[in-house]
């Protein structure tokens, strides 16, 4: 490949600077690969500006309480229901959407990653997992219902059936 031969090997001189930068990265609190990358990518092309990506949101967790709060503040949020259509069909909030293969592409390809987003299972572990992956992926505001549909129906609304 073109750029091996390309990226400067002085900031691996020896196994000593290595330790040092390694030890100088975790003093400032940067991540260290993003620090290697920046540091060698600058080396390779002085003439050009690199900023590194963001490090990866933290999921928010949320009670349906918080959420329901937050919800109320700002309506646009959308809210993904991991389960299964016969899960949805017991229970569900009116303005969820429910999050398969399909719209998970669908969200990967178009949506904005600060576009904020809600996700709900029954009971908030399913849904932790879709939030991670989607805080993977490079978005950045992303809830989490921790107590689920079911927190949801004994806490914010008793019309929705606990199940």
């Amino acid at each position: 490949m073109a750029l091996e031969n390309e990226v400067i090997p002085e900031v691996l001189v020896s196994e000593r600077a290595a330790t040092v930068f390694k030890e100088a990265c975790r003093a400032e609190g940067k991540n260290l690969e993003q620090s290697f990358l920046r540091i060698g990518a600058k080396s390779a092309y002085p003439d050009r500006e690199f900023t590194p990506p963001p490090p990866p949101a933290e999921v928010q967790e949320v009670s349906s309480v918080e959420a329901s709060e937050i919800l109320k503040n700002q309506p646009e949020i959308a809210i993904l229901d991991v389960r299964p259509p016969e899960e949805r069909a017991k229970a569900a909030l009116d303005n969820s959407r429910m999050l398969d293969n399909h719209t998970a592409q669908e969200i990967l390809d178009s949506w904005d990653p600060e576009t904020p987003m809600m996700l709900i299972c029954h009971q908030g572990i399913r849904s932790r997992q879709a939030a991670q992956y989607f805080t993977s992926q490079g978005f950045q505001q992303v809830y989490n219902v921790s107590d689920g549909i079911d927190g949801w129906s004994q806490t914010v609304d008793s019309s929705i059936p606990r199940y």
